[in-house]
């Protein structure tokens, strides 16, 4: 069944209300896909304090490279990522 048709299906009746996560996948599906993040144990997951303490441990500084640093225009599609 196309991933749409899913949807539809497994949230019928459940109009309005708000999910953080939703996989709609048969057991074929699961085998490839893996485990889902709230599957991991809670020690598994990166959480920011964890995430700061490793920044402290890097040896050496790392080097950022910005679009503006470069002479050339970049092709489209552009994709930032952000942290806050």
């Amino acid at each position: 069944m196309p991933p749409k048709e899913r949807r539809a299906l497994v949230l019928a009746g459940l109009e309005g209300k708000h999910f953080e996560w939703l996989d709609i996948l048969t057991s074929e599906e699961m085998s490839w896909a893996g485990k889902a993040p709230l599957d991991s144990d809670l020690e598994d997951l990166p959480l920011w304090p964890e995430a700061l303490g490793r920044a402290r441990t890097l040896t050496a500084p790392i080097d950022g490279l910005f679009a503006s640093d470069l002479d050339e225009d970049l092709e489209p599609p552009l994709i930032g990522t952000f942290y806050s």
